[in-house]
């Protein structure tokens, strides 16, 4: 743990200076083992002892067993998670709906919602990401991202300048395949 010390204030006073931290502590060599040990009691208490099967080591299916079991523990949390919080929201929108009550529209009080709906979904995959991580790494040791959560990005490519050149011999191919070539 690194120590506070007072910061130099430039051009307001010399009573602060920098002052020079003792050497710190370095975690043992061994603590990544204790990690390990501590991680493999916990599997052994909670799941068992590890079945035997031809072609897999213990750590495989132990690691599999963790993986099980913090998918239906984060699923769970996210299950119990969501109906609680859009409840919440939407007391929340109706509240300011009945104060405002001439000059909220129908549209207005339904995009509210849907917009608190999107914000309670990520809101509850951020919570299961990170109850999935930690039952994961209380289990096995390590941390891992959730293999089925889907990452999204935008479909739309990227598109590069084309020289003027390329963009002739674009619209001629494409006119050979009977496309408007300036679309």
């Amino acid at each position: 743990m690194v120590k506070r010390f007072p910061m130099r204030i430039t051009g307001y006073s010399k009573k602060y200076k920098f002052t020079k931290l003792p050497a710190q502590k370095a975690p043992p060599a061994s603590a990544a083992e204790s990690v390990q040990r501590l991680a493999d009691e916990r599997a052994r208490a909670v799941l068992g002892d590890a079945p035997r099967f031809i072609g897999m080591s213990d750590r495989s299916v132990t690691e599999l067993a963790a993986r099980d079991l913090a998918f239906k523990t984060s699923a769970k949390k996210w299950n119990k998670f969501i109906p609680k919080i859009t409840k919440r929201q939407r007391s929340s929108i109706a509240s300011y709906a009945k104060t405002h009550k001439g000059k909220v529209s129908l549209s207005g009080i339904k995009a509210a919602k849907e917009r608190a709906f999107i914000k309670t979904l990520r809101k509850a995959d951020r919570k299961q990401s990170r109850i999935f991580k930690q039952t994961h790494e209380r289990f096995t040791g390590r941390s891992v991202r959730n293999p089925l959560k889907n990452y999204t990005r935008s479909t739309k490519p990227r598109e590069s300048k084309l020289s003027i050149r390329d963009q002739i011999v674009f619209n001629r191919r494409k006119s050979d395949w009977g496309f408007d070539p300036f679309k």
